[in-house]
């Protein structure tokens, strides 16, 4: 799966935020609203139809301590269906992402915008980018 656009999730149960790579640029895109995880492989595959298949980095929720939390083992559950879908997946610390997501825009709006922007940090601290 790969050249192509590395993609950046930033999952939750009722936000899912967004970010791809394009010729070194990270860009936030369009969050998914109360998605299943149907709705994450559909749009997963739109964007590699339009900019090619790359990795799917997707945010991995440790605590501040670097202990479990209770998402964790959905975010395994989600990367495995990724996988099986025939997505090439890492998994990249994501602690304090939506906070310096927040820095950048009002959080108080919940349209998942903030969580695109902690996807294209999640997606640029992989790269090396951040």
């Amino acid at each position: 799966m790969s050249p192509g656009a590395d993609v950046g999730i930033d999952y939750g149960s009722k936000r899912v935020g967004l970010a791809i790579c394009i010729s070194g640029v990270v860009v936030p895109q369009q969050p998914l609203l109360e998605p299943a995880w149907d709705d994450i492989v559909s749009r997963l595959r739109e964007l590699a139809e339009g900019y090619g298949s790359g990795r799917v980095v997707l945010g991995f929720p440790l605590a501040a301590s670097g202990n479990r939390i209770p998402l964790c083992d959905e975010v395994e559950k989600l990367a495995r269906h990724l996988r099986e879908m025939g997505f090439e997946v890492h998994l990249q610390r994501e602690t304090g992402t939506t906070l310096e997501a927040r820095q950048f825009r009002d959080s108080s709006r919940r349209d998942g915008k903030t969580d695109s922007l902690a996807a294209a940090i999640v997606l640029k601290r992989f790269l090396g980018m951040a």
